[in-house]
């Protein structure tokens, strides 16, 4: 069996090293297309897959096609691919946001077992958290080689579709909300007198050993929040600060603003 993906961005190459070095599929099984031809060349290269001079080129080879596209440009690019498509009826996976299955069906002129994947940039150290759904056409089969794409960069679960705009971004968005989180902690420290190295990396730290303790233990978050804060201590007169200046209030309204924004794509 054969992949292709078409587009190596950001969130795919995660993807592709994840099935390669996990052996989900050998690399002479993954075919790649991008418009980047620097870009796919040296890419390719570094994971043993291979490389064609199109996207038609890409389809024809495959038994599954990865839409690993901007969800703008996918209803064109499937209308593109139309003749290719029809003729290979090949699977079909999207990593897109905001499409639906239904959607990309519709925009096929065959009845295509199409599922999505969604995934985060986390998937780079091999820690994304995915949902994968599949359509009315996708069999048990084609929906356990979803999941072993999905496991191969992470943890996955399979999730009503219905939730994929809420889930998106609760695991898409919100690693960029902890990046900026973690860089106001350490704007903090430096304002405060740490060097910025070292400001930076306990930073990191301290979110990454947070995060694993909140996952090993039973209590809530709002239980180990009042582990942490000591009557009259300087933990909770931060958490008071936090709190009265509705930390938790602009959270839900990043969060809103992502949702309205997937919706609208």
């Amino acid at each position: 069996m054969k992949i292709a993906f078409l587009g190596v961005g950001n969130m795919a190459q995660p993807i592709i090293s994840g099935i390669i070095e996990n052996n989900v599929f050998s690399g002479e099984n993954v075919i790649l297309f991008d418009v980047d031809t620097v870009k796919l060349g040296s890419f390719a290269g570094s994971v043993g897959a291979t490389t064609t001079d199109s996207a038609e080129a890409a389809v024809w080879a495959s038994d599954i096609v990865v839409l690993a596209v901007k969800p703008q440009i996918m209803e064109g690019l499937l209308k593109e691919l139309s003749s290719a498509l029809t003729l290979r009826k090949p699977a079909i996976i999207s990593i897109a946001a905001g499409k639906t299955t239904e959607f990309i069906n519709s925009c096929l002129d065959y009845d295509a077992p199409v599922a999505r994947i969604f995934p985060n940039l986390n998937a780079k150290v091999s820690e994304a958290i995915s949902a994968y759904c599949g359509n009315k056409f996708a069999d048990a089969e084609f929906l356990a080689t979803v999941e072993a794409i999905a496991l191969s960069f992470g943890k996955a679960i399979q999730l009503d579709e219905q939730y994929f705009p809420v889930f998106g971004v609760l695991a898409g968005c919100a690693p960029a909300y902890t990046f900026l989180y973690i860089k106001g902690l350490t704007d903090a420290a430096v304002q405060a007198g740490l060097p910025y190295d070292l400001a930076y990396r306990t930073a990191i730290q301290v979110a990454l050993g947070s995060a694993k303790l909140l996952d090993s233990v039973t209590e809530t978050p709002e239980e180990m929040i009042n582990r942490v804060c000591s009557p009259g201590g300087t933990t909770i007169e931060g958490i008071k600060t936090l709190k009265n200046n509705e930390f938790e209030e602009i959270i839900k309204k990043a969060f809103d603003a992502s949702v309205n924004r997937d919706k609208s794509l």
